[in-house]
């Protein structure tokens, strides 16, 4: 999201993947996935919780599972596909 509030665009899928790359590793990495989709996806604007449940139930992980020790590449695409992001 843009500080000004609006949701960033991308010129393509390579752009987008790239950008989330970035964010998680240097914002969200050393934190939970719990933490890090609290703040991603907050509950003002989403069901974050039943987001949490999707990524842990796709990935097979804990909410507790630190975004480092994750997968990345398939955290990136669980994010994507819970997003709305179709290939």
């Amino acid at each position: 999201q843009a500080p000004s509030g609006e949701f960033l665009h991308f010129a393509n899928e390579e752009h987008g993947y790239k950008a989330l790359e970035i964010v998680l590793k240097k914002v969200y990495w050393n934190g939970s996935v719990s933490e890090c989709i609290k703040r991603y996806a907050p509950s003002f604007e989403n069901n974050t919780s039943g987001y949490v449940d999707r990524i842990v139930s796709k990935m097979g992980i804990s909410p507790n599972t630190l975004v480092k020790n994750c997968n990345i590449k398939k955290l990136m695409s669980t994010i994507a596909e819970i997003e709305g992001f179709k290939q």
